[in-house]
């Protein structure tokens, strides 16, 4: 058995303050050990922005649909839901060809069901007129 196996020893207040190796300037060695990771650069806690995706989702949708049903309004021959495919077309006429035609019957289907909602949403408001 070896006699003082433990090296085990107090630490100095020399050794506790010196300035880690790592250190970039002795400044940020000095910091309290209360300052975290967390803190933000001023030194005090900044709580996470919300990323509000779920409504993100929402209001993209609600900007293609618009988009789809002005374009079939607007557009009528572009957006045509019963255009026929020619004969021989290229696969980008053909993807075209689809594309158009889904985006027609879709901006129908948003046209037809919005015009529905605003005259729901108009009547809901009118007054009947006194006799």
């Amino acid at each position: 058995m070896s006699v003082g196996f433990s090296t085990i020893r107090p630490m100095s207040q020399e050794t506790i303050s010196k300035a880690s190796a790592y250190s970039a300037n002795a400044q940020t060695a000095q910091q309290p050990a209360a300052n975290s990771p967390m803190a933000g650069p001023a030194g005090r806690y900044e709580p996470k922005k919300k990323s509000h995706w779920f409504a993100k989702t929402i209001g993209t949708l609600v900007v293609l649909a618009a988009a789809a049903g002005l374009g079939r309004k607007y557009l009528p021959k572009t957006f045509n839901p019963e255009a026929v495919l020619k004969d021989g077309a290229k696969w980008y006429e053909k993807g075209l060809h689809y594309a158009t035609k889904y985006i027609g019957k879709a901006g129908e289907f948003v046209n037809t069901y919005a015009s529905k909602a605003w005259n729901w949403a108009t009547n809901l408001f009118k007054r009947e007129k006194a006799a």
